[in-house]
């Protein structure tokens, strides 16, 4: 048989295990990054939204020429990214069809739809 007293401590524990349980899983949610980004320093921060019918891959490219991967952005999401004026980036499509788009954001076009090829 358990002592009261014990019984108590072993709820109390248990409670503080399932709400420690609770906070690192709601961690883990939402992930290393804060749910708002701060701004970048002198730099823009592009809007891309994603209304097409594909997972777009958005990359940038250097002024050598060469392809950096972003970051993915599912269909019917948006995502802000820091960036600065005159950086070219690019979205790939892999679906049916296949496609790609461009945008080059400046300070007063900011905001970049992917949209479905009509």
């Amino acid at each position: 048989m358990i002592r009261p007293g014990l019984r108590w401590w072993m709820a109390v524990s248990m409670l503080l295990g399932a709400i420690l349980w609770f906070v690192t899983a709601q961690s883990r949610v939402v992930g290393e990054e804060p749910l708002e980004q701060p701004r970048a320093k002198d730099g823009l921060r592009l809007t891309v939204a994603n209304v097409r019918g594909d997972t777009a891959l958005l990359f940038t490219m250097s002024p050598a020429g060469k392809l950096k991967f972003v970051r993915k952005v599912p269909t019917g999401e948006a995502a802000d990214l820091d960036t600065a004026a005159g950086v070219r980036w690019y979205a790939i499509f892999g679906g049916d069809p296949p496609g790609c788009e461009e945008f080059t954001p400046s300070s007063s076009d900011y905001k970049w739809i992917l949209r479905a090829p009509e």
